[in-house]
């Protein structure tokens, strides 16, 4: 077979070649977290509270396990539409991440909102698997130059003297993931195949882009270098060519001269 799929939970899709995947999630929390910290499910829309609002940007379910910045801002920010779930001692939040065709739900997406300032939040993980990992681990061993759907962390470095702009492109948009400072440095959790555009702020020219690959961990940002300048040669004298003569003014001496009368 091809091995390991390209799917947002760095799995084999359950539904296909007896694939090996996070059935359901129980997520256990263990302490109260008043400020923040709530289990977000930012893709949902059949909760009761939402109304129809705005969510994610449009295409967001196409880049599995991924959301902009500022759509997580969104989406924990209390006057949003979107699914949370608040911290409370001694409760547990139940999801499921595949449908009752086996195949993966993007809709399961989750992650958790920021805690506020002087707050702890402790939870713990119970991940039910719909057959054993060994499967899986196999496939991933014999798979061969295929495309790896683990996240992992790049570094981007720019030797840019000036502020830059840098992007996650989902192929319809640019997608603002942060400043780089003057030769400063940023770092993204990616996938295999994303692609990063540098720009200028002021206009938003692009500068460099980069597609993702598994083995990537740093990434620097080089100016292009000015082009020599090139000194012109002075042109080639044809030996066929006399030159005219040269012509000089005639010295003229006055002579003084003594008359007596």
């Amino acid at each position: 077979g091809r091995g390991v799929d390209d799917d947002a939970f760095a799995n084999a899709v359950p539904n296909e070649r007896n694939g090996t995947n996070r059935f359901a999630t129980v997520f256990l929390y263990l302490s109260d977290t008043s400020g923040g910290g709530e289990t977000v499910f930012p893709l949902s829309t059949t909760h009761e509270s939402y109304r129809g609002g705005r969510l994610t940007a449009a295409g967001t379910v196409r880049t599995p396990g991924f959301i902009r910045n500022d759509d997580a801002a969104w989406v924990c920010n209390h006057s949003s539409e979107a699914l949370r779930v608040a911290p409370a001692v001694a409760e547990a939040a139940l999801f499921y991440s595949q449908r009752g065709d086996a195949a993966l739900d993007p809709y399961s997406l989750h992650g958790s909102c920021p805690v506020a300032d002087g707050h702890e939040k402790w939870a713990a993980n119970l991940w039910v698997w719909n057959r054993p990992r060994d499967a899986i681990d196999k496939a991933k061993a014999k798979a061969s130059g295929s495309a790896s759907s683990e996240q992992f962390s790049v570094t981007f470095h720019s030797e840019y003297n000036e502020p830059l702009h840098l992007h996650w492109d989902d192929g319809h948009a640019l997608h603002k993931m942060g400043d780089l400072e003057p030769r400063g440095a940023l770092n993204v959790n990616t996938y295999a195949g994303h692609s990063f555009v540098a720009t200028k702020p002021a206009d938003d020219a692009r500068l460099h882009t980069f597609n993702m690959r598994r083995a990537q961990t740093e990434i620097v940002l080089r100016p292009p270098r000015p082009e020599p300048r090139v000194r012109k040669a002075p042109p080639k004298r044809d030996p066929n060519f006399a030159a005219p003569p040269k012509i000089f003014d005639p010295i003229v001496k006055s002579a003084s001269s003594s008359s007596s009368n």
